[in-house]
This record gives C-alpha cells, structure tokens and sequence, in this order.
C-alpha cells in the first residue's frame, strides 16, 4: 500500500511540473530555445584565425585620425562577437609588428597583406582604407586568404561622419564581411547587430580619439577622451593616462636619463600650457532664469522698481573640474618624490584660475523698446595648486557632482530702476542684450608668452530650462555607464 502511494505522489507531481512548465512557458521562450538549437547549427568560422589590421588613411584631417583605430577595434570586437573565429586584436604582439614593417609605404597591398599572415600565423587577414572622397568617408575593406591572396569578402560604401560617430557604418560593414566569408547570423544576431550599443561604441571611440590626441602630443584632449571610457577598454584607457603622465627610462644610463629629463620638461610644459587653454574655453557654464518679475511702484517719483529672479550665476562645469584636478595630483606625485627635482623646477606651471563674466540686460517692454538697461557682473573661480611657492592646497583636490557646483553658487538677481511709467507698455521681458556674454580670463598665446587678459563666451549658456534637460541627460549617461 505504501508503494502504491509513492507511486501516485510521484506521478501527480510530473503532472503537475508539466502543466505548469506549459502554462508558464512565454512564446518568446520557446522561440529562443528553437532559435538556440538553431545556431548551434550555423556555421561560426570555428578554426579561423583572421588578423584585423588598421585602416589606412587618405585625405583624413587629424581631428578625425582616431576613425582608422576605431574601425579596427570595432570590427575586432563584431568579429569576435559573431563569429569563433580567432581574432588577433590591436594588442597582439606579432599584428603589431607586422603593421609596422608593412604599413609604412601606404595602403597594404595583397603582397603585404600575405606576409602579415606569414607573421602572425592568421590564416585571413582583413585590411582596409578611409579616404576623404567629395566631404563623405569612403569605407574599403576587403579579407584576404593567406595562403592563395584571394579576397574572400569585401565592403565599401560611403558614409558620412554621423554614420560614424553613431556606428552605423562599422556595424553595416561587419555583417557584409561576415556573411561573405560565409559567417550566418540569427535572428536575434541580426536584430542586435542593427542596432548600436551606444555605451560600448562611445567608449571604443573615445579611446581611439584619446590615442590620437596623445600621439599628435595634444595631452589634455586625450585625457578628457581617457575619462570617458568604461567597459572593457577602461583598463586600458587608464593605462594610457599613467603613462601618459609618468613615462619610463632606463635610469642605468645618462645618456637615457638627460634625454628622459628633457622630454618631461617639454611635455609638461606643453600639458600646462593646453590645460589653460582647455580651462578657459570650457571651465565655466552660464545659467539665467529670468521667470519671476517682482515691482515696487513709486508713486511720488512716478517710477518703478522692477527685481528680476533668480538671475543669473555662473559655475564650474564638473567635467573640466576633473581634468584639471586629475593633471594637478599627478604633478603634485611627480613633485613630491625627490628624483624628479632635477627637472621638474624647470617646468612653468601656473594652473589657478578665476573667472568674472560681464554680461548687458535689457527689460524690454511690448512694443520691443528698450526701457532699462543693467550691466551686470557674477565671477566663480578655484585655487588648487600655488605655482609661485609650489604649494598644494589638499583639502580643494575634489571633484563634486555638477548639481553641487551648481547649488553652491547662488544666483544674482537683477534689478532694473528707475523705470517711467509712460514706458510700462504691455508684457514686460528681460533679455540678454545682443546675445553676448563676456568672461575676463587670462591666457598665454604660446609656450613663452606672458599672461594677458582676455574675454571669451563661456563655455555653454542656458536657460533654466535648457540647463534642467542638460542635467538630466548628464544623469542619464551616468547611470548609463554605471550598469
């Protein structure tokens, strides 16, 4: 009797778990099983192995050299992504000096492209170019077979910078490459593969534009384009920042010493100066908010008092504050340890800024005529590093969240006086007279120039409004990018 009754828990609890998996069971699910059973079945490439090389370039301005390493890194990352193949990457050791030897001439030819094979023991290798043809970027890759030269796959086309930058032109030409070598895709492959994952493909092209920037020695640039990336190249990018800021030498031999001397003092010479240059065109951000509109009338005087709020203010742009405290602790590392001191007084270092914008408003009554002009004056600044004594001021090496730079500087009210009644026509507006806003700052025009003073726009202006959107699509790639 007892086994009878095993038996029969046992099979009402199959029929249970049946009825609930067949109930609970979405299509989508099932759809997805199929599709898996599916691909096992499609041919990957597995046993490849395919070498992707840098695109050469014609005609490419050098802010758009990043473009061929961007190419190559993505379609590094699509091929490994899609395929089995074994694919050799930008960091291989054998690619790298393959690409050296044979790259050096031009566009590779089938030749080279066979002998790049030959050194990395690649069986395919895909080579290809960019070139500047009537303002659009024309795309030529091609995947050559080793061992025979046959191109076993091609794709051109042109795009225009926006299909770049957006990467739809790496992504279309992946699945061209791919499907001519006989790589099949999914369903959900091709879905995925149609669409840009934004995070990702922001990161691959701030390391290539960093790269660049750093290779062309414009510093800071890389190091704003370096703070930028996440994911799987942040390793990387945070490499490249060390080294950019420390190097290395050979400290056995003098020779290799005074010549390491001499390239710091250049080069940080020349991360001073653009991180002045880079500060001044993008420290400061300017907001007003012109909503509220108080009076107070003067009957006696027949005049009015008319108090504008919140105002205006100015603030330190987050982003920029980052770069530049960034740049100052790595000096201050540099400074500090004593077997720098024969090259680092050697270098002019002045990096205190501060800022006071000047800016003309109008109140303009209905009839468009001006009744009242107030010139008008809010400044904002930091101090972190004294240069003339060297002296480091710890407590100011943070960088606070823009909201915090925003909320702590207080916005100016305006007030416009003295305005005649006869003038009081219809609804009353407060504008930004001729649209400009001028910052007085203080620059160096070339490494050995002096300081002058000078007057630039701020980096952004914004209405209330304009700022709260900003500020929220700010949040949003942060959040982006901490998932």
């Amino acid at each position: 009797m007892k086994r009878i009754f095993i038996l029969i828990l046992t099979s009402l609890m199959l029929l249970v778990a049946c009825s609930t998996t067949a109930k609970t069971t979405p299509e989508s699910t099932k759809l997805f099983s199929e599709e898996k059973q599916q691909s096992k079945k499609l041919f990957k490439g597995n046993g490849v192995t395919i070498a992707v090389t840098a695109p050469q370039s014609r005609e490419v301005e050098q802010k758009d050299a990043w473009i061929p390493q961007y190419m190559q890194d993505s379609l590094t990352g699509n091929f490994a992504r899609y395929s089995k193949m074994t694919v050799l990457d930008r960091s291989n050791e054998s690619l790298i000096k393959a690409e050296q030897e044979l790259s050096e001439s031009g566009f590779y030819t089938d030749e080279n492209a066979a002998q790049i094979g030959q050194m990395t023991n690649a069986s395919l290798v895909v080579v290809g170019s960019v070139q500047i043809v009537g303002g659009m970027y024309e795309m030529n890759f091609r995947v050559n077979d080793v061992n025979t030269n046959e191109i076993k796959s091609s794709a051109n086309n042109r795009y225009s910078k926006t299909d770049i930058e957006s990467g739809k032109a790496v992504n279309e030409l992946t699945e061209k490459l791919l499907e001519g070598l006989g790589i099949e895709f999914s369903e959900s492959e091709k879905a995925y593969l149609s669409k840009v994952y934004k995070t990702e493909d922001s990161s691959v092209q701030n390391l290539a534009k960093g790269m660049a920037a750093e290779k062309a020695n414009d510093y800071i640039t890389a190091l704003v384009s370096y703070n930028q990336v996440d994911g799987t190249s942040k390793k990387e990018a945070e490499s490249n920042i060390h080294s950019l800021f420390y190097g290395s030498f050979d400290a056995a031999n003098i020779q290799n010493r005074i010549a390491f001397y001499q390239k710091q003092i250049e080069k940080w010479n020349l991360i001073f100066f653009q991180l002045g240059k880079y500060m001044n065109n993008n420290a400061v951000f300017f907001v007003y908010d012109f909503s509220s509109v108080k009076d107070n009338i003067d009957m006696e005087r027949k005049k009015v008092l008319f108090t504008v709020s919140p105002g205006i203010k100015l603030f330190l742009n987050q982003i920029a504050m980052q770069v530049y405290i960034e740049v100052i602790k790595a000096w201050k590392e540099i400074v500090l340890d004593d077997g720098n001191s024969v090259w680092t007084k050697s270098v002019n270092t002045d990096c205190n800024y501060s800022y006071s914008t000047f800016v003309d408003l109008g109140l303009f009554n209905g009839d468009g005529d001006l009744i009242a002009k107030k010139a008008v004056s809010v400044g904002t600044g930091y101090y972190v590093y004294n240069s003339d004594y060297g002296k480091f001021y710890n407590d100011r090496i943070i960088v606070k969240s823009q909201k915090k730079y925003y909320d702590e500087k207080r916005y100016e009210p305006i007030e416009f006086y003295n305005v005649n009644f006869d003038d009081i026509v219809g609804n009353l507006t407060v504008k930004i007279i001729d649209d400009k806003i001028k910052i007085k700052m203080y620059e160096r025009a070339n490494l050995n120039a002096d300081y002058e003073e000078i007057y630039k726009e701020p980096a952004r202006i914004f209405s209330a409004t304009e700022w709260n959107s900003f500020i929220e699509n700010q949040m949003t790639k942060q959040n982006a990018r901490a998932f």
